[in-house]
This record gives structure tokens, sequence and C-alpha cells, in this order.
């Protein structure tokens, strides 16, 4: 189907109860992924299909060598054996999930452009040539010789020459007799010729039926070839326009790219491979949202033990403390996977940075409603990712590392709020106006209208930031802010991570309860510092309370400082006001 942004084709498998809707502006390109995505759970169904049947076969294989008459030490060989194939399969799963980051590391997650398109000729064989029917053969006319009747054989050489020189009483008719046999001889002749008139214009007219036939074959044999190839024409020009798209970074071809990059990504069948994903030309900002598995979903069966007692096979189970230890291992690899995956595959150069929040899928307990928590949320800069060598990390270790670039994970893997979350799940937030470059050293800011004042601030900040790649500055709707004018996201691991801003366009003392109110919405924000901007001038008690908190607060002196450090001016005329 098409939209305003592009086509999308919603995906739903009811075996496994999946669901996707599958976007893009490459039509082509939706449906090759829609189809891959559906093979992808079909395959799925298939194998959890044969897993069950080959359960219920062992089950029956188990009964009937307990009804048979095998002896005892038979029956325990064949299922110690079946326990060690069980366990090698157990490990086998375990080592898969504590290899999800090493396993991507040895491939080039980069999209090939060239595998998308079809280079499958055309399929079908051209129609056999036509069996044509033999002509038949034209009718020779041959006289017989009239021969008088004597006493020899006349069917041999010896009565021919007799006959030949027989003188006897019949010699006087024997031209009327050569005649009357010469013409009986046409007219055998001509009603042969006429038989095969007959036959020759049947089997023309057959040879020009299946001639006609087949020159019908071949025509609709050349129609479909020349659509089909028609058809790989396009497609393949498509996939061309999708790529260049792709390189111009155009937004809805880079979100193609990315989620066309996550979805080729191979992992355990436990896992949901879904994930949405936004990106802010403006900002290089490529947001994230990926589903995780449910901690109950992964496996935690460790071995498997034939117990000879009482003939059974019993399953050795990961202690509940390395369940949750495995569980967290997988959280922060998927993490650090997704985002090494999409950097690398970054062929265009678009992202300069990714903020990934990371998702489980489960039901409320209390209102029995699905319910999406957001284990970790993680924002960095490219180019300080890459700098990181994820062969010899501790994902848990490294994901703390990048905590000062925007890091939120719960060490009990609970909620944390999102640092950037997609925009159809967050209105907060609203383009910014330029502002800077518009004022004139006469300007007071104090009578500046408010909404002009908070992206002047934004502006400013903008300029401050400028000097780390990826940062950011957003301005947040008036009525929707939650205690936030902007927010800033820095990526940069050592001294970056999420600021949040509150200007204050007062014309007296800022009072300690806005200071107070910052610090709460640090907090809540999860945020590394608050900023708190104003035209006038803090009191002794803001200063105190403000002196061992991560907060900032830049009065009406300092804000013109900063301004003239990235050459403005202005003036702050609290007495005009």
């Amino acid at each position: 189907m098409g939209g305003a942004r592009g086509y999308f084709i919603d995906v739903h498998h009811p075996g496994l109860g999946l669901s996707k809707r599958v976007k893009g502006p490459n039509p082509y390109v939706v449906q090759q992924m829609a189809w891959a995505t559906w093979q992808q759970w079909e395959a799925r169904w298939s194998r959890a299909q044969e897993v069950e049947r080959a359960r219920a076969e062992a089950a029956m294989a188990r009964i009937a060598r307990e009804r048979s008459r095998a002896t005892r030490g038979e029956r325990d060989e064949s299922l110690r054996r079946e326990a060690e194939e069980a366990t090698k399969a157990a490990q086998a799963a375990l080592e898969q999930l504590e290899g999800l980051l090493r396993h991507t590391l040895a491939v080039d997650d980069r999209i090939n452009f060239e595998s998308l398109k079809n280079s499958t000729p055309f399929q079908e064989a051209p129609p056999p040539p036509p069996a044509y029917l033999a002509a038949p053969s034209q009718p020779v006319l041959t006289y017989r010789q009239y021969m008088p009747a004597g006493p020899h054989h006349l069917g041999s050489p010896q009565g021919a020459a007799v006959a030949q020189a027989w003188q006897g009483p019949f010699t006087r008719d024997q031209p009327q007799r050569q005649a009357a046999l010469r013409a009986e001889d046409e007219a055998q002749h001509r009603a042969a010729m006429a038989a095969w008139y007959r036959q020759t214009a049947a089997v023309q007219e057959e040879n020009a039926r299946r001639y006609a036939q087949c020159q019908a074959l071949w025509q609709g044999y050349e129609r479909r070839r020349a659509a089909y190839e028609a058809h790989r024409t396009a497609v393949n020009a498509s996939v061309d326009e999708a790529q260049h798209q792709y390189m111009s970074g155009e937004p809805a071809a880079v979100e193609q790219y990315c989620d066309l990059v996550l979805s080729n990504s191979a992992y355990p069948e436990v896992f949901p491979k879904r994930a949405v994903v936004e990106y802010s030309p403006d900002h290089r900002l490529l947001v994230v949202e990926y589903v995780l598995p449910r901690p109950g979903d992964l496996p935690t069966t460790k071995s498997v033990r034939y117990v000879k007692s009482t003939g059974q096979l019993t399953e050795v189970k990961l202690k509940e403390s390395e369940v949750k230890h495995l569980y967290e291992s997988v959280v922060h690899q998927v993490v650090l996977r997704t985002l090494h995956e999409l950097f690398e595959a970054d062929a265009a150069g678009a992202l300069g940075s990714i903020a990934l929040n990371a998702v489980v899928e489960e039901v409320d307990a209390a209102t029995g409603q699905p319910a999406r928590t957001c284990l970790v949320s993680v924002r960095v800069a490219k180019e300080a990712f890459q700098a990181i060598n994820l062969a010899s990390v501790d994902p848990k270790v490294c994901l703390r590392r990048l905590k000062g670039g925007g890091t939120h994970e719960s060490t009990t893997l609970a909620s944390v709020k999102p640092i950037v979350s997609l925009s159809g799940n967050d209105g907060r937030y609203v383009e910014g106006r330029a502002v800077l470059s518009k004022l004139e050293a006469s300007t007071n800011l104090a009578t500046m209208a408010w909404q002009d004042f908070e992206h002047l601030v934004r502006d400013l900040f903008e300029r401050e930031f400028a000097a780390s790649p990826g940062a950011e500055v957003r301005v947040t709707r008036a009525s929707r802010d939650g205690g936030v004018d902007a927010v800033i996201f820095d990526p940069d691991p050592l001294r970056g991570g999420k600021f949040v801003i509150q200007a204050k366009r007062y014309t007296k003392t800022v009072p300690v309860a806005a200071v107070r109110e910052l610090w709460g919405t640090v907090s809540h924000e999860r945020a590394v510092r608050g900023i708190l901007v104003t035209t006038a001038s803090f009191g002794p008690d803001a200063y105190e309370f403000a002196k061992d908190k991560s907060l900032t607060l830049i009065n009406g002196s300092g804000l013109l400082r900063l301004l003239e450090k990235h050459g403005t001016r202005a003036c702050i005329d609290l007495e005009g006001t």
C-alpha cells in the first residue's frame, strides 16, 4: 500500500502470532523485505513444528523401547546417547547466546544492493518446433507390358523371352490388348494421384495448423519473456534508485536501509527481530526502538541427564542467578551489536549518532494488557563508538562506559526512561528557530518574547556544543515540557550526556524554588546535568542549593558573556521592563 512517506506492507503470521509493518520509499524493496520477513517467520514456524514432532517421536520411541523385548542394557545405552545429544544441543544454544556480539564482528553488515537485484534469467523453456507430418510419396505411373498366354511361366525371364518370340494365333489383337492394359494403368494412376492430392492437401493443412499453433505459442512465450525482462529491468532500476536515494541521504531511504540491515541480522529463533527506526537528517540522528526477547523466551536448560534408577531423562536447569546473568548479558550484547551493525553498514555516512531504546514486550500482570518496558537507552556518536574494540570488551562494562555519552540502564533491568523517543511516541519537541543571527546590540533580552528567548537559548547552546560531533539541542513544546525548555544530547563518551535547560526570562532574582524544580527535572529526565539560564540573577540560597549538585546557574551577565563568545552582542535592561 502507498502512504504519505512511501509504501508499507503489513506482515502477519498466525502461527507465531507475530505482526510487523514493513515500510519504505521503494515498493520493490518493501516487497522484498516483507517477503523475507514472512519466509523467516515461516521457517521459524516450520522448525518449531519439527521440534515438536521430534519430541513426540522421541517420547513414542522411549515408550516403544520400554515395551519392546530389548534388554535393559540396550535401553540404557539408547537413553544415554539421547541425553548426550540433548546436552550438546542445550550447550550449543547457550553458547550461541553468549556469543551474540562476537558473531556479528565477523559479518559485513553493509547491504549489497546488487544482491537485491533480479539476476535470474527467464526460466520458461521456449516452445518446441512443430512436429510436421511427412508429405506422402507421389504415385509413379508404370505401364504393364501385355504378354500372350503361353506354356511357360510368364513371370520368369525365360517366359518373357518366349512370349516375345511367340508367333501364335493371337498376335493380331495384341495391340488392342496392350492399349486396354495401358488405359487401365492410367486410370489406376489417376485414382492414385487424386488420393495423393487429397492426402497432400490434408497434410499441408495439418502442418499449417501446427505451424500456426506453434507461432501462437511462440508469441505468448515472447510476450511473457518481454514482460519478465521489462519487469526485471524496472526492478533493477528501482534498486538503483533506492541505492541513489540512500546514498543521497533521503530520510525514508535511510530508514528503509537501516531496517533492512537489522532484518538481515541472524539471531536465534527466540528473538523477535523487530525494530522501528526513525531518521532525523538535520541532526544525522537515527532513533531505534529494538524489541528484545522476554526473559522467559531464552533457553535455560544446561544439560540433560539419564537417571538409570527411574529410566527417565531429566533436564538440568540454570540457577536463578545464572538465568539473570544470561539475560543481562543478552540485553547488553544486543544493544552493542545493534549499534555496531548500523554504524558498520552506514555506507552513506548518514548516521552521526544513534539513540537506541531496547524494549521488551510483555503482558501487564495488573491489567492484562500488552505493556512495553524500556530496559536500556543509549545515545552515542559514530566516531566514539567505532573507537571501541568490541572484540575485547565486557558488554555490561562497555555500556556503563558509554554512560557519559547518554546511557540509561538499570542494574536489575527495570524500566528506564528513553533518552530520545520516536517522534510518533514523543511529541515534546518542536523545530528550532534561528534567533542569534537576528539579534542587535540594542536588543533587550529582558523584554524579548518568552518563546523567542527559549529559542535564543537553544540557538546559543547549539553553537556552544558545535565542537562535539553529533550533539543536538532541541526545544520542547510549551505546554508539555515537564519543566524542560530545551534538551542537549551530547554523544561524547567523556564529557557528554543528556543536559536539560530551563530558560527563565526574569526581571527579579530567581527564587531557590526554581533551582529545586530544575534539580527534580534532572532526576526525572535522568540527565547528567541541569542548566538554568536567566536574564536576572540568583540569590545566595540558590547557589548554596546547587553547589554540590550537577547544576549550572547562568545569570544575566553570564548570558551576555556567552553571547559575546559566539560573536553576538545584546543587552539586558531590567529597569526598563
